[in-house]
Parts: structure tokens; sequence; C-alpha cells
């Protein structure tokens, strides 16, 4: 008994107590930063919910260019001149239609081609089943997977959930789940 833990005690000071947080690696986003976070953390599920979900987006992409895109919609209803007036070059952004049966297998090939920085699904959250499978390629890159929808879903692959409503042109971002709440957020955590 007493060698088994000695055993594991060698294995925690090989690793390091805080390993599974330093691995985790993240891009430059104002509105996490302003809440306490150290940004958007990647290779990561994540829904974003509320009237202005694309619109944040559309911040992050800006404050990210160097970022590749991939976008996909059931049908192409965003409009990419929306893109240039907030400083988004349309030339590292692919949209993609994709109907809800074939969604999975569209997101789980554009996972493994390691081409994105994110891929952002204006879609309610697939099964639980379709979502672990997801996270489990995603945790592979250094992609970040963004679903837009219109109400938040409750799914434990999800590792960030933001809740985003816009009044009068300002976007109030509140956390509403977290992987990384108690390591990554200052002590008073805030609505902005």
């Amino acid at each position: 008994m007493s060698a088994n833990l000695e055993k594991i005690k060698q294995l925690q000071d090989l690793i390091g107590k805080d390993a599974a947080f330093s691995e985790v690696q993240y891009r430059p986003f104002s509105c996490l930063e302003d809440l306490g976070y150290r940004g958007l953390p990647q290779s990561v599920l994540m829904q974003w919910a509320g009237f202005g979900k694309t619109e944040l987006c559309l911040q992050l992409l800006r404050e990210n260019p160097e970022a590749s895109v991939a976008w996909v919609e059931p049908y192409i209803t965003v409009y990419p001149c929306a893109f240039l007036q907030r400083q988004v070059a349309l030339n590292r952004v692919l949209f993609i239609e994709s109907r809800k049966y074939e969604l999975e297998n569209l997101l789980a090939e554009l996972i493994r081609s390691q081409v994105f920085d994110f891929l952002v699904v204006s879609s309610e959250l697939l099964a639980l089943p379709q979502l672990r499978r997801l996270q489990l390629l995603i945790e592979k890159t250094n992609s970040s997977l963004i679903f837009l929808s219109k109400q938040r879903g409750m799914a434990w692959p999800i590792k960030l959930q933001l809740q985003v409503d816009s009044l009068c042109g300002e976007n109030s971002v509140q956390v509403m789940k977290s992987s990384f709440s108690r390591s990554f957020l200052a002590d008073n955590e805030q609505v902005i």
C-alpha cells in the first residue's frame, strides 16, 4: 500500500500539481479579460447564447486578426459586409452551409484538419453523444468550437457558457458556466 502511495507522489511531483491548468492556452479577448479570465481558452467547446452573440463573436475575431475561422450555418444568414464593418477581413473566414444531420461529420473533419483557429456554429447544441465526440477531438487541437444559440443548453461537455444580451448597442456578458471559474477568475466575478 505505501509503495503505491510513494509512486503516486512521485508522479505528482513529475507532473506538477497544476499540470491540467498549465496546459490551457488562451487567446486575447477583452470581454473575458474584463471579467477576470486570462482570455478565451483554446481546445474547448463553448456556447454563447442571447441576442448579442454574433456581435460578440465579431469582436473576438477583430481582437484576433491572425485567426482563421470556419463559420457554419444551416443557411447562410450572416451578412458578410458586417464583418468588414467591424474590421474582420473576409479572406480568413470560410462560410459553410450544413444541415443538422451532417453537422457532426462536418465539424469533425474541420477539427481534424487543424486549419481553423475558431469554428463558429450558428445552431442549437447537438445531442450529448455527438458533443462528447467533438469534445474529444477538439481537446487535441488548438481550435475552439463556439456554438451560437438562441437559448442556453445544459450539456456537460460545454466548458464555457456565456449569456450575451444586447441593450442599446452595448453587450452585457455573463459567464453562466465555466470549467475555469475558480482557477482563473478574480474574486469579484461581475457582469460587464
